[in-house]
């Protein structure tokens, strides 16, 4: 299991289903990823989810500017 390890400033993971991409759900809990499906779910470290989707919200919106140029 690819388990993403903790940068130091970060305590947490985040579980999204592949498929769709929803959060299922956030653990602080080593035991409770080595559990995760990780062929249904996402195993991610809050940090990478939170820079993926500022990423992706930056994208969006400079998409949505030229657009409407």
């Amino acid at each position: 299991m690819n388990i993403p390890k903790l940068e130091p400033w970060c305590n947490s993971w985040i579980i999204s289903c592949k498929d769709t991409g929803e959060v299922l759900f956030e653990t602080y809990s080593i035991d409770v990823v080595n559990r995760i499906s990780q062929t249904r779910c996402i195993v991610k470290t809050a940090y990478k989810h939170l820079t993926d989707l500022n990423k992706t919200l930056r994208e969006e919106k400079e998409n949505e500017t030229n657009a409407n140029r």
